[in-house]
């Protein structure tokens, strides 16, 4: 095959730029950014930069999170102050081998991950830090990878300080990675939810039995 066919690339589309590396396997750049050169360059630094990946669905949640080895989630009560932008662009800095994401937890509710973490307040965001035990995903997103090494297990470490700042982010997971703190393993897996009064009270009750 050529290099086109291997990749699949749309050689019809001119000019065929494609970007590979970083981002995995090569992919080609729609024709939508090549308008300009402002265009382009907004569209490669979005794929290059690090960034915190959106959270917006289970999907979203075990694919960009829960499915790497090692992932901050910034679970926002509101709009982040400019300080916690601040520190979790220090973090993807610091670690670029960690994954870090945010939800927006004034609409999405995280069950089976609530009540292990302090209790949701608006105006005030939550961090939890994820490492895989093991298993993975396959194409399908199925609790099984495509090795077949098993359902998807992970397990936290939650961020007990209510200040969301670099310091203490970094001796998190300064902690998680010496085996100083041992995180809790998780009996399943956390699901998005729209955030209502009653899921809201169910959550409350499961806290305070594991409490």
């Amino acid at each position: 095959n050529t290099v086109a066919e291997r990749f699949k690339l749309d050689l019809k589309k001119r000019p065929t730029i494609f970007i590979s590396g970083k981002v995995g396997p090569p992919k080609q750049i729609p024709q939508k950014h090549l308008k300009t050169g402002a265009m382009l360059t907004k569209l490669l630094k979005g794929m290059l930069e690090p960034h915190a990946a959106k959270i917006e669905n289970t999907k979203d949640l075990k694919s960009k999170c829960l499915n790497k080895p090692m992932c901050g989630l910034l679970l926002k009560g509101g709009k982040p102050e400019a300080y916690v932008k601040d520190a979790v662009s220090n973090l993807l800095g610091a670690y670029p081998d960690i994954q870090f994401a945010s939800v927006d937890t004034t609409v999405l509710l995280l069950a089976n991950l609530e009540e292990y973490l302090p209790e949701y307040e608006s105006g005030q965001h939550r961090f939890v830090l994820f490492k895989k035990v093991s298993g993975g995903l396959e194409v399908g997103d199925k609790d099984k990878d495509a090795e077949g090494s098993g359902r998807l297990v992970t397990s936290i470490l939650p961020l007990e300080d209510p200040s969301i700042s670099y310091g203490a982010i970094n001796t998190l997971i300064k902690k998680a990675q010496s085996g100083s703190s041992k995180p809790t393993k998780l009996p399943m897996l956390p699901s998005i939810k729209t955030r209502t009064k009653k899921l809201e009270e169910a959550e409350r009750k499961k806290r305070e039995r594991i409490r």
